[in-house]
This record gives C-alpha cells, sequence and structure tokens, in this order.
C-alpha cells in the first residue's frame, strides 16, 4: 500500500479528506466538476506534506450546492493522482450514496468474489461505496470504499434501517439463484444490481496492510495450503505429505492455513503435515491474517492449492503463480484473470475430468433436473476421488514450473 492515496468527501460536513503514505511537497486542488462536459473549475488549493495521516480540506463553497467534484494530488507540477466524486445529475437530481449488503455468511472466497462489482459501481457512480458484510477483513484498504460495517445474522436489518431512507440506495448482492456451481459468481454479483461486466473487469482486488517480517522464511520456497474442508475439496493427509517428501528436496517447502470456525457446519481444518525444508505455518500468528497470508504467497515461486479461500485469494495477485489440483467442481470462471484462461495458473488434473459437482448432465442425471447436487459425494461412486491428481502429477507440475530436470 506503499504511496496509496485515499480520498473522501463528507458533503454535510464540507470536508474532503485525503490520507496517504508518506509524500512530501504536493499540491492539493479541489475544482467544482461538470461530469457530462468534464470540465473543471478550481475552488480551493494549497501545499501539503503527508504522513501517513488523515488530513481534511474544505472551501467556501458548499459541496452540497454543487454536482461534481474533483480532486487532483501534484508532486513538482506533474499529477500523481485524481479522483471524481458525483453528488448530482446534471439536472440537480441526488446521487444517492450506494450501499451493498453481501449475502455471504462464511466463505472468504465469495466474499472476495464481490470485489469486481464494488470496484464497478464506485466508478458508475463516481463515488466510494459502503459494504454491509459478514467478514469485513476482506476489504481493508479498499480504495473503492467508504465504509466497511460488520454485520451478522442478528443486527443485519437493524442496520439496514439506518439506510432505509431518501439519501441511500441499497443493492443487495451474492443473492444466488440455482445451481451456483454453474455460473461465474462475479458475473452474479454484477446481475443482482441489473448490470454485466466487461472481460477485462472481472479480476478480484484484496489491498493487504504492510508486510510483517517473518522469521526463517525462505528466500526462495515454494507455498502450499492443505485445506481441509468438503472431501471432494480435501487432498488429504497422504497425499500432502508424499508431495511433500518429494518436493522439499529441491526447495523448502511453506505452509499456511488456519483452523476457522465461522459456520457451525463447516468447520475448515488442515491435514498436520511434516515439514523438514521449510517452514510449517499451519495455525502460526505470523500469517493468521488474510494480508500476511497474501504477502507469503505473493513471494513464492508457485502456490500450491486446491478451490479454497486462500485460492480465490492469490488469485487476486495477478503476479503469483498458481498450481491448482482440480476437484469435482469446474473452477473455469475463476481460472480467468486478465481476460486469460489459466494466466500464470497451471491446472493439474486427475484421472476423472467429469466435475460431477458441476456438471449439469450429471445433475439431470440424478435430479430430473439442473437442481443443485449435495456435496461430499462422488456422483460415479468411486472408493476414492479420481478428481484428485496424484502427488507424482503435482510434483512433476511443480518440477516444470522450476525448471527442474528430473
Amino acid at each position: 500500500m506503499k504511496n496509496k492515496i485515499i480520498i473522501k468527501c463528507n458533503i454535510n460536513e464540507n470536508k474532503t479528506y485525503i490520507k496517504c503514505n508518506d509524500i512530501l511537497n504536493v499540491e492539493v486542488y479541489l475544482y467544482e466538476w461538470d461530469s457530462l462536459y468534464n470540465t473543471t473549475s478550481l475552488l480551493y488549493n494549497t501545499t501539503s506534506n503527508f504522513d501517513n495521516n488523515e488530513f481534511w480540506y474544505s472551501t467556501d463553497k458548499q459541496l452540497s450546492d454543487i454536482n461534481g467534484f474533483k480532486v487532483e494530488i501534484k508532486q513538482n507540477d506533474i499529477l500523481i493522482y485524481e479522483e471524481y466524486f458525483n453528488f448530482k445529475s446534471i439536472y440537480g437530481k441526488k446521487i444517492k450514496k450506494q450501499v451493498l449488503l453481501i449475502n455471504t455468511e462464511v466463505g472468504i472466497g465469495d466474499t472476495i468474489a464481490t470485489t469486481p462489482i464494488i470496484k464497478k459501481i464506485s466508478e458508475i457512480y463516481n463515488q466510494k461505496v459502503i459494504v454491509l458484510t459478514y467478514l469485513p477483513f476482506v476489504f481493508i484498504n479498499n480504495p473503492y470504499i467508504d465504509q466497511i460495517i460488520q454485520v451478522n445474522n442478528d443486527n443485519v436489518n437493524n442496520i439496514l434501517n439506518n439506510f432505509r431512507t431518501d439519501d441511500y440506495n441499497i443493492n443487495s448482492i451474492f443473492n444466488i439463484y440455482g445451481n451456483f456451481r454453474s455460473f461465474d459468481h462475479k458475473q452474479m454479483c454484477a446481475y443482482n444490481v441489473g448490470i454485466q461486466l466487461k472481460p477485462d473487469e472481472l479480476d478480484m482486488q484484496f489491498y493487504p496492510d504492510n508486510y510483517e517480517i517473518i522469521e526463517n522464511l525462505p528466500e526462495k520456497f515454494i507455498c502450499i495450503n492443505p485445506s481441509e474442508t468438503e472431501p471432494e475439496r480435501t487432498w488429504g493427509y497422504d497425499n500432502w505429505q508424499k508431495f511433500i517428501n518429494l518436493i522439499q528436496e529441491h526447495i523448502p517447502v511453506v505452509a499456511i492455513g488456519k483452523e476457522t470456525y465461522l459456520d457451525s457446519d463447516l468447520v475448515k481444518k488442515f491435514s498436520n503435515i511434516e515439514i523438514k525444508n521449510g517452514l510449517n505455518l499451519l495455525n502460526h500468528p505470523s500469517q493468521n491474517t488474510l494480508s500476511q497470508a497474501y504477502h507469503i504467497i505473493s513471494k513464492c515461486e508457485t502456490f500450491v492449492t486446491m478451490n479454497n479461500g486462500l485460492y480465490i485469494l492469490a488469485l487476486c495477485n495477478l503476479d503469483c503463480h498458481i498450481t491448482e489440483l482440480s476437484t469435482s467442481w469446474n473452477t473455469l470462471y475463476y481460472r480467468i484473470r486478465k481476460n486469460i484462461e489459466n494466466y500464470n495458473l497451471d491446472y493439474v488434473r486427475g484421472e476423472c475430468k467429469l466435475e460431477c459437482l458441476s456438471n449439469l448432465n450429471v445433475c439431470v442425471a440424478y435430479h430430473g433436473s439442473t437442481e443443485i447436487l449435495f456435496s461430499n459425494n462422488c456422483y460415479l461412486n468411486k472408493a476414492t476421488h479420481m478428481c484428485h491428481p496424484s502427488p507424482e502429477l503435482v510434483y512433476q507440475s511443480v518440477l516444470k514450473k522450476l525448471n527442474i530436470n528430473q
């Protein structure tokens, strides 16, 4: 987040708040802005030094009296940042503050999938949005968000009542209809607000806190996430340990993950593996935040994982390489980054490629309709999940990524 600039406008206070990290000798310009013709009229300017504190600025003209507002920050007469804010339409109609209620209680990955539509809504309205969420830590430092308000099943309706006024427009996103394994969750969130995202608008975002140094973290390593959740998305101790034993002869292994109990019906744990060359950070405080997990993943040569929350987090980092282990779920929509299928990602598939849990033909065969299939089952009645790749296949894939001949 170094040098990231966050700007917020408070119409009622007639103040503009600006926060950024260690930027010196800058000029701040505040303009009245015509959004239709994209013309500006200077209201105020001053010089500032930023040191990670939040500074506020005001103008003689009330923000409530103008339709639009623009902030420019220059350094040595060079524009380094600008941002626009819409308050009213060109005919003076109030543009309501956008409130997004995210209807997913337990899924870190599902919650991250809402970030493209949050960005899009902010860009459409030229204003930062208010997010109501069960998992506020997913949205830290998000430059498209004005407020992050945590909700739960007991208080969500009371909190929503605070926004049921003429000043706000409430959008409920991540409302799942039909067979949720058969469509792109990111587009579903867009459909919830009546729009569709373009292919180049589908990348997910996470904005981590600064990295906290982890003692003895290898300079070069692979990262693994031996998560245990539903059987179809759990590789299991034997597979993980066999893979570790093979690959740690060539490169250190760092394991990340922690137990989570966000839902009494879905406890997520991890396989208690052993690492001789590398670090076992499972449940270790040094990686117990999404920011630290993100930074560890960003530093590794490849992140080896199945479809889970940290896998979705890794997809937010367009530079990190991912070795994804296939399951009975089709993850194609997630595996597209920068509008490129399998961008910087190796998808290692098992013997069975039916992907039965997300296969609509299998749904019809069992239900007579496309009704969603129950998790935890292999619908080919195999003794093991043959959709999972073998440790040897994953080992060979990682060796290839590392340019190691075997």
